[in-house]
């Protein structure tokens, strides 16, 4: 008897200590409210059966809402820090008031008089008692209590949350079994700790233990929880593992891109610079020069990004970086100049050299150098401190890294990064990493390859900068996501060093590492950062990377900046970092104006300066580049260090988006006379200089003067003929000529405008005819004027039409070469060459007119060139005064050279396929020529035709696309549609349909459309639904054949409160039960989650969830 009274007694124990944990993996629906309607009322389903309790009387009490749970008592809450709850009188020791105007000096004594000995029935902490029978239990279930200080209980206040955290891990899978973490002052605090859990010490360094305990890591942290057990806090050592595999789930993801459909766009064409406005580069790079280094070239992102740009600035130096993770090879070429320092936490690894690789990958990244070999960092002047806090398998916890972070801070680093991660974190991390923020240390995290919006941690700590991964078309599919997520950079295909060479990896730890390196150039450019040595920094490093990083939609283009609180989800934006524009955004230099200058090229390459006079500048023609040309150009100099001019000048205030850019070097060209107002202002990282404003006189003499008509030319008599001359550069600034007869037959004459008459008797002699330049520039021409006794009865024309096409034979703006196309036999090119003849002896004697130069123009010898789409007429004159004419008519097209198409379900025709449902429609959208206006570029038939290349599938000539019903065959079948522009010249676009089975129902298994969850079940116990609470997702998916909907995306979610909870797959290879899909409740607050089907059923689901913080029973 006694025996089972001791067993009892034991259990009770158990429960009085470790109490209830309030936290479940899943749970059941315990509250259902539905939207539907039933002959037109609102009906409403409670389930019943899930909503009751026993209570202790024994009866069922039925839950109506989440106001009615009953309160939980004694909690500690898992957020906000807050004081310990008080401790019922009935359970304390009385203690004497102290006197109210004790003196220090006294107080002390008086504490050490009253400190408890260990004879004593009853312990007191802090303030709290502990009974000498619940002591007694303690040490009958294998724990020791030791004395605890005010930081020892603050430090177990927050460990409520961390029991709420353990409920939804797995040991040995997100913690070391049997193995607790925890910090002491000494190695003999860490042993007598360790002895309080019946535990022995594995590893202490840097103030952070390890001890092997026998008992459950849940057990030991729920009793270190109790506020009333003097026992210190200790922590699970979490798993944390590199960020750079993307595994075959993920992978999948990839073979789908993402759109939605209300913000399709395709990139706009550039903007016409204004008319005139035109810069010569030749022989001018607007970047520093491109490393020589044979690997730089594969290293897609320093292109995409204009790394060269911002290293004009900076490359790094002085800038210590900790790469804490598997280690570093620390005799690569491309990396031991740039090591400073090494160190290895992995106990069962000493040797800080990485076994691997990612580490070596990561710190190449930022700082491999740049040496003519290998490849080239993002700061390749930059020192790297090398943590080894992962081992050769690519693992660590924890306790390795706070070591690590604890080291980095020692060494005085000013940047940390960390390409690791777990979903799940201890309050303690978070500490260490505000201990670095505090020492002004920027620490730099990746959020991880799993593809979801849940957090990972380090990267969702406070103070830690969160980097997500892109490619060059936008964030990629295994990047994790979110309103956590600080940034996005480059993060696949990225070519690094590894240990004993280079090797790509793709990743977000590859984006971290990138963003890291930006950091240092920041740091780096700015030299009041570094020596503050202050929170401060942190917080203005991060503002500058994001207030000068890109915004960029979910499928990657640039878009205006909206905030970089959206995220990616649902077509929200995020933000791509911006090397150049941060390594600047930071420079500290005062903005000054800029100044220009005026220059005239000349023969033998060398250039002389023009200096206005007054405000008139002697100008002319722009400069080409060429060593033999003479030109004219200006030039800017902003007279500050790195600072940038942007000008305008068409009268608009000159900004970094309204400007033209300005590179040192440029020869801007300006092919125009008269006035110009040129504006322009220096910017220099957030600084922008007062504006420079003048307005100038450009005065463009005449260099040539060449005739528009034959230079001899005959006239009959009583006739008039009209002659001209064509001044050059076309913009001078007098356009008006002399006309006058120099010699010859005087019965020929010629007026002001160059109309030359010959009267009747003017016998056989020619005249000479003079037109001369009126600007000073004597630039002149002549003409002989022959009479005639006839003249051009007809005018004859070969052919009365053509078509043209602008882009015929040429490159289209996506790159494509556009042939040119036969039609009816006939080549549609960009030109044509006219060929008339008449019936009179002048048959070289036309004049050629267009009624539309913007769609069609034509030189003086009849050859037409197409420009716009349209229709024009061009009218040849016989210029012998018959005034005969004849037109000829040009119809202008531009070809569909650009087909982008995108379905009603929210998928780009661009995916690897697009899923449609047995007995589902899906309707295709298409945008022709990126949907441009441009007149050069406008498809003038946007007409398509729609195609089935196979059997399964119909389509109709407006894109809806309907798979069959009724036919499971299909499913798994992947079935093209071909859409093709009808113009003729062939551009088409093949769309993959990806059978799938159709879903009929989107529901509860009650059939409900709609649901609220506000609380959960577990056993017979309910309780409010919580933060760290992780159910069962209540929508079910009923398909026409009953088969598992195995594609990865046939439900599309928008949240209305994304930081509140996330719905993902969630996998339990022990337990069938839990593979599916679930949903966590990460903060507290409401949000609606809005499922729909994107397989063209169009089935909607909504569900709202209530959550409440996590609350954790400790002291029952």
């Amino acid at each position: 008897m006694k025996k089972w009274n001791g067993l009892l007694s034991l259990l009770l124990a158990v429960t009085l200590i470790f109490g209830q944990s309030g936290v479940v993996y899943a749970a059941e629906i315990s509250d259902v409210t539905t939207n539907e309607e039933a002959d037109g009322e609102s009906v409403k389903s409670d389930f019943d059966e899930d909503a009751a309790v026993v209570s202790d009387e024994g009866t069922s009490t039925d839950i109506q809402s989440e106001e009615e749970v009953p309160a939980v008592t004694d909690d500690v809450e898992t957020e906000g820090g807050e004081e310990p709850p008080a401790v019922p009188a009935e359970e304390t020791e009385e203690v004497p008031e102290e006197p109210a105007e004790a003196d220090a000096e006294t107080e002390e004594p008086a504490a050490e008089e009253a400190e408890p000995k260990t004879e004593d029935p009853d312990e007191t902490v802090q303030g709290f008692a502990m009974p000498a029978e619940k002591k007694q239990m303690l040490e009958d279930l294998g724990f020791k209590t030791r004395n605890l200080d005010q930081e020892m209980m603050q430090e177990k206040s927050v460990l409520g949350e961390v029991v709420s955290e353990l409920s939804s891990m797995k040991s040995g899978e997100d913690y070391t079994e049997n193995e607790i973490m925890y910090f002491a002052d000494s190695e003999e605090e860490a042993l007598e700790i360790a002895e309080c859990y019946g535990g022995s010490l594995a590893e202490f360094e840097y103030g952070v233990a390890v001890a092997n305990i026998e008992r459950t890591v849940e057990e030991a942290v729920k009793v270190a929880a109790d506020m009333k057990v003097s026992i210190p806090a200790v922590y699970p050592n979490i798993i944390l593992s590199i960020d750079s595999t993307v595994d075959a789930a993920v992978a999948k993801k990839s073979e789908t891109k993402l759109i939605d459909e209300a913000d399709v766009e395709h990139e706009e064409l550039p903007a016409e610079k204004p008319e005139g406005l035109e810069v010569d580069r030749t022989g001018n790079m607007p970047y520093a020069l491109a490393p020589t280094d044979p690997g730089y070239a594969e290293q897609w992102y320093h292109n995409f990004l204009g790394t060269v740009d911002a290293w004009d600035a900076t490359k790094g130096k002085g800038v210590k970086v900790a790469v804490l993770d598997t280690g570093i090879d620390l005799e690569h070429p491309d990396l031991k100049a740039n090591i400073g320092g090494y160190e290895s936490f992995i106990a069962a690894e000493p040797d800080p050299r990485d076994g691997n690789g990612h580490g070596t990958h990561c710190a190449g990244i930022i700082a491999a150098c740049q040496n003519n070999e290998g490849v080239v960092g993002m700061a390749p002047e930059a020192t790297i401190y090398s943590g080894k806090v992962m081992n050769a398998d690519g693992r660590g916890g924890s306790a390795e890294a706070i070591r690590g972070v604890r080291w980095a801070i020692e060494q005085d680093v000013d940047i940390i990064s960390m390409s690791f991660g777990s979903l799940f974190h201890i309050p303690q991390f978070q500490t260490e990493i505000n201990k670095a923020a505090n020492k002004g240390i920027v620490v730099v995290a990746a959020t991880g390859n799993e593809a979801i919006s849940q957090k990972n941690y380090p990267a969702a700590y406070d103070n830690v900068i969160a980097v997500g991964a892109i490619d060059d078309n936008g964030l990629t599919t295994f990047s994790n996501y979110g309103t956590w997520m600080d940034i996005a950079a480059p993060g696949e295909d990225i070519l690094s060093t590894v240990p004993g060479g280079y090797a790509y990896m793709s990743g977000t730890s590859m984006a971290c590492p990138l963003v890291s390196g930006i950091v240092a150039l920041m740091l780096a450019n700015n030299d009041t950062f570094i020596p503050t040595g202050k929170k401060t920094t942190v917080a203005k490093v991060t503002k500058a990377l994001q207030d000068s990083a890109v915004t960029w939609n979910r499928y990657g283009i640039d878009v205006d900046d909206d905030g970089y609180a959206d995220g990616y989800f649902s077509g929200d934006s995020y933000l791509v970092a911006d090397v150049v524009t941060a390594t600047y955004s930071v420079d500290n230099s005062e903005a000054k104006q800029p100044s220009i200058k005026f220059f005239k090229a000349n023969v033998d390459g060398s250039s002389t300066e023009i200096t206005p006079q007054g405000n008139v500048v002697e100008w002319g023609q722009g400069y080409q580049g060429y060593q033999n040309y003479q030109g004219y150009y200006f030039e800017f100099d902003p007279n500050t260090p790195h600072g940038k001019v942007y000008f305008t000048i068409n009268g608009k205030k000159p900004t970094a988006k309204t400007g033209e850019r300005h590179y040192d070097g440029d020869k801007w060209n300006l092919n125009r006379s008269g006035k110009v107002k040129i504006q322009a202002v220096t910017v220099v990282g957030s600084k922008v200089s007062s504006v420079f404003s003048a307005t100038y006189t450009l005065d463009v003499k005449a260099t040539s003067l060449d005739p528009v008509c034959s230079q001899n030319m005959s006239v009959a008599e009583g006739k008039s003929i009209q002659l001209g001359a064509t001044i050059y550069p076309s913009f001078a600034s007098v356009t008006k000529l002399k006309w006058t007869r120099e010699s010859g037959n005087e019965k020929i004459t010629v007026n002001a405008k160059g109309k030359v008459t010959c009267k009747k008797g003017a016998g056989a002699d020619p005249a000479t005819i003079k037109a001369t330049t009126t600007d000073g520039s004597e630039m002149s021409v002549e003409f002989t004027v022959t009479p005639d006794a006839s003249a051009a009865k007809n005018v004859t024309i070969e052919g009365t039409s053509i078509t043209l096409s602008y882009l015929a034979d040429r490159t289209a703006p996506n790159g494509e070469y556009i042939p040119a196309k036969v039609e009816n036999g006939n080549a549609i090119k960009n030109s044509y060459q006219l060929n008339v003849s008449d019936d009179g002896s002048t048959s070289d004697q036309y004049l050629y007119k267009s009624s539309n130069t913007k769609v069609a123009t034509v030189s003086n010898t009849g050859l037409i060139r197409a420009r716009g789409k349209g229709k024009a007429k061009i009218t040849v004159t016989a210029n012998d005064g018959s005034n005969k004419k004849k037109t000829f008519n040009v119809t202008v097209v531009n070809p569909v050279w650009d087909i982008y198409t995108y379905s009603s379900t929210g998928y780009s025709g661009d995916s690897a396929y697009i899923p449609i449902g047995t007995g589902c429609s899906i309707t295709m959208k298409t945008e022709i020529n990126y949907n441009t206006k441009n007149v050069l570029y406008a498809a003038s038939d946007k007409k398509v035709t729609w195609r089935v290349e196979g059997s399964g599938l119909t389509v109709d000539q407006k894109g809806k696309v309907t798979c069959a019903g009724g036919n499971s065959s299909l499913i798994g079948r992947t079935i093209p549609v071909t859409v093709t522009a009808n113009d003729g010249w062939g551009t088409s676009q093949t769309i993959n349909f990806l059978v799938t089975d159709g879903i009929k129902e989107l529901s509860t298994e009650e059939g409900y459309k709609s649901a609220t969850i506000n609380s959960v079940r577990v056993g017979s116990s309910v309780s409010p639904l919580t933060v760290g609470d992780v159910i069962d997702d209540p929508a079910r998916v009923v398909t026409e054949f009953n088969t598992r909907d195995a594609f990865w995306s046939g439900i599309d979610m928008k949240y209305s409160n994304k930081d509140v909870a996330y719905r993902y797959w969630y996998v339990d290879p022990d337990d069938p039960r839990y593979d599916g899909w679930v949903i966590a409740a990460t903060k507290a607050g409401t949000t609606t989650m809005t499922y729909t089907t994107r397989d063209g059923s169009n089935k909607k689901f909504t569900l709202k969830l209530s959550i409440k913080k996590a609350t954790v029973n400790l002291n029952q």
